[in-house]
């Protein structure tokens, strides 16, 4: 089983981990890939990682590139990724959860994160438009590589 978790809060561009799996949601995944709106990740993502298998997070960070840049990073670099100082997803929660199951050494589905480039996360504010401009090609992009790396049944794109 696959679950495609989008991470976020309503503010700004924050919003655009759960923008893409409202889209996806639209889709006809199968039923081997579950889809889900998280709000605060800590010890509720630990919860979900064992229903999965595989686990794609998408959520808004701070990579240092143009807003709306998104970036499709696998779980043979996602260790590396999180011990790195150079690269925030954002909100707290993602490598904590992580390592804490890592430490109770608890089973972990393999990770990916589907990371996007934020411009800003004023409260309560819309997307912003450079991302909202790239939305479509990014739940494509996720489409594709669900189809790809997790053998997915046929993916349709209905209206995304």
């Amino acid at each position: 089983m696959i679950g495609v978790l989008g991470l976020g809060s309503p503010h700004g561009d924050d919003q655009i981990g759960w923008w893409i799996v409202e889209r996806l949601k639209s889709c006809n995944l199968g039923p081997n890939v579950g889809v889900e709106k998280i709000s605060a990740p800590g010890v509720s993502l630990m919860s979900l990682f064992r229903h999965y298998e595989q686990v794609i997070i998408v959520d808004a960070c701070e990579m240092g590139c143009e807003p709306g840049t998104y970036r499709i990073i696998d779980a043979t670099h996602f260790s590396d990724l999180i011990l790195s100082d150079r690269f925030s997803t954002h909100s707290l929660g993602v490598t904590e959860s992580v390592q804490l199951a890592q430490t109770l050494s608890l089973p972990l589905p393999r990770i990916s994160l589907f990371l996007v480039q934020m411009e800003q996360t004023e409260l309560m504010a819309p997307l912003s438009a450079s991302i909202e401009r790239r939305g479509t090609e990014m739940v494509e992009s996720l489409l594709r590589q669900l189809k790809q790396f997790h053998g997915c049944n046929k993916t349709e794109n209905n209206g995304v």
